[in-house]
């Protein structure tokens, strides 16, 4: 997945446990979430890993999550996002519904589901980028991608050239469709050129390093790769913050992040014992 359809992914899930939980953070069973998802069971557990590493949801059993106080918060930005956003967002999903083909019919009351939206609130957005923008074909309960959408949509989530140094932190990457503009700066320095820390210990250094070079041969797509080498990258930053509670639940979340994208690779073997060794450094 790149990385505009982790996100989507990921606003999604929280989305889908604010509506089962009746907009609370009462616990819900995974399964039920899992079943309005419709995803792989293996990208649904990097969302949710990701999610409970950035404190947006709990475990709270081997079988119920709940979302957090921030998770709460973090709903309702979502539910308050820009017109131009959602719209955005919506184009998106077609694309991702369809396969990307132009034949493909896409029911709005499909559309609505995965984004997890009012139906209602799909019409004017779906006659918005037929009518207005060109972008899709409007046929009474569906839409058909146009040409004109593809290019569009391919546009707005190419990455932006680099800027100077001076000018960073962050690769700058559009996430908003239609117009195109919102850009939101992902890291806190260029991915290309990861940046992390030295501790006063070198076996720790070492295994970061050895991870950062692992997942760079591991063969995964470039923005896979470039997220798990800045979830390396925060644990080398994080072993030089000060110690305080949550440290270490921090630590692991990030640890299970790196673990669970690089399954299905040659070199997760590899990974094992540097993996190992970056826990027994927190865990100390």
């Amino acid at each position: 997945m790149d990385r505009y359809e982790q996100q989507i992914h990921r606003e999604r899930y929280l989305l889908t446990l604010h509506k089962l939980s009746e907009e609370t953070t009462r616990p819900v069973g995974a399964e039920d979430v899992e079943s309005h998802m419709g995803m792989e069971p293996f990208e649904l557990e990097k969302v949710a890993t990701y999610l409970v590493c950035e404190g947006f949801i709990n475990q709270i059993t081997f079988t119920t999550i709940a979302l957090t106080h921030s998770g709460l918060k973090e709903v309702e930005r979502l539910l308050s996002l820009h017109y131009e956003e959602i719209e955005g967002r919506v184009l998106w999903m077609i694309n991702y519904l369809c396969g990307g083909s132009l034949t493909k019919l896409v029911l709005i009351s499909a559309l609505a589901r995965r984004l997890v939206r009012d139906e209602r609130e799909m019409y004017p957005i779906v006659n918005d980028l037929d009518e207005r923008k060109g972008l899709i074909k409007a046929l009474n309960e569906a839409v058909l991608l146009l040409p004109a959408g593809k290019e569009a949509l391919q546009e707005s989530l190419r990455p932006q050239k680099p800027v100077a140094e001076s000018q960073k932190p962050g690769d700058t990457y559009n996430t908003t469709i239609g117009t195109i503009h919102g850009p939101t700066q992902v890291g806190s320095h260029n991915v290309q050129n990861i940046q992390v820390g030295v501790t006063y210990n070198p076996e720790f250094d070492q295994a970061i390093a050895g991870l950062i070079q692992l997942i760079q041969a591991s063969g995964l797509k470039h923005d896979d790769a470039e997220e798990l080498k800045e979830e390396v990258a925060k644990l080398s930053r994080l072993a030089l913050s000060e110690k305080k509670a949550g440290l270490l639940e921090k630590a692991k979340g990030r640890i299970d992040i790196v673990k669970v994208g690089l399954q299905g690779t040659e070199v997760l073997i590899k990974a094992a014992p540097l993996l190992q060794t970056v826990w027994e450094h927190f865990s100390k």
